[in-house]
């Protein structure tokens, strides 16, 4: 019987799998250096039930960009088996005041799914951003939510920087490129220009908490862009 090294054991804690490598992805241009994986995989969301470790080993750039990148793939996977059936002709009501609604979710569907991957002040915005607005047990689909999510998000090459570390709690900068550059979580370097590659410099500040039972949640993100939604829940 093999026995796994527990070195492999310790850097696999807390990370699914790492699905099928989708496409090439050299590295950014010396100008614009990033702590990057060596390919492109569709990277999955870590383990949400992650016991506590006495020597949980330190964050590093590259488990922070998988952590984040794996829960906003995720969020992308949910939304897209939530929301596929759309009924265009049928008005379902109305959000955020004025906006038609086409499609709802159950709210409660919505809260398990978010709370166990986002927490704190950020996970009203996470759900308004990338669900929509609520209506009474359900959450209508519109605003910021009908075009899939926030402005920007994170990719597999994507430049971080750890701000603060404690045992519970990582602060860290990550860059992000617009929505659309961004397909399964892989930059299309192709849309770019070089210079456009060298000159990426939308910055999100990401906070990363862990609780009692040792679970650790994206528990503030920081944007600098216009397309965040962050109304009540």
């Amino acid at each position: 019987m093999t026995i796994p090294h527990p070195h492999l054991t310790s850097a696999l804690v807390g990370l699914l799998s790492v699905v099928a490598c989708r496409k090439s992805d050299p590295p950014l241009p010396a100008s614009a250096p990033v702590s990057a994986p060596t390919q492109s995989a569709r990277i999955p969301a870590p383990a949400i039930s992650v016991a506590r470790q006495e020597h949980d080993p330190p964050w590093t750039p590259d488990r922070v960009r998988t952590f984040v990148l794996g829960i906003h793939l995720e969020v992308h996977d949910f939304l897209r088996e939530l929301f596929k059936k759309r009924e265009p002709a049928v008005m379902l009501g109305s959000c955020f005041d004025t906006e038609g609604v086409r499609s709802l979710a159950k709210k409660a569907d919505v809260l398990a799914f978010l709370e166990k991957r986002v927490t704190g002040p950020t996970l009203p915005c996470y759900v308004a951003t990338y669900f929509g607005c609520t209506l009474g047990e359900w959450i209508g689909n519109a605003g910021v939510a009908l075009r899939g999510g926030s402005d920007f998000e994170p990719f597999t090459t994507s430049r971080v920087t750890i701000v603060e570390q404690t045992p519970d709690r990582v602060v860290a900068d990550i860059l992000e490129a617009q929505m659309e550059l961004v397909i399964d979580g892989v930059l299309d370097r192709e849309q770019l220009s070089e210079q456009e590659l060298a000159d990426m410099n939308n910055i999100t500040r990401y906070v990363l908490s862990r609780d009692e039972a040792g679970v650790w949640r994206i528990s503030d993100r920081q944007v600098t862009f216009e397309l965040w939604e962050c109304r009540p829940r």
